[in-house]
């Protein structure tokens, strides 16, 4: 359970944004009435948080696009 959480720490904005929408599928498809609501709002605040928290404030490792030098010629 350690190492799963370790390997899992990094990523828990894709393991977030999967949980939601695997609960939005199976509460969509089994669930009925008051149920399949309240599975669609949970899932769909689960894929919310995940895609719009900073993506620079989750990750200790920044990611950027390498800066263009100028040849000298």
């Amino acid at each position: 359970m350690i190492r799963l959480a370790r390997a899992v720490r990094p990523r828990w904005r894709l393991v977030t944004g999967l949980t939601g929408f695997l609960i939005e599928v199976v509460g969509f498809n089994v669930f009925s009435g008051g149920i399949r609501e309240a599975s669609s709002l949970v899932g769909m605040t689960l894929l919310l948080f995940a895609m719009m928290k900073d993506a620079r404030q989750c990750s200790g490792r920044q990611v950027g696009i390498p800066q263009a030098t100028r040849s000298p010629f």
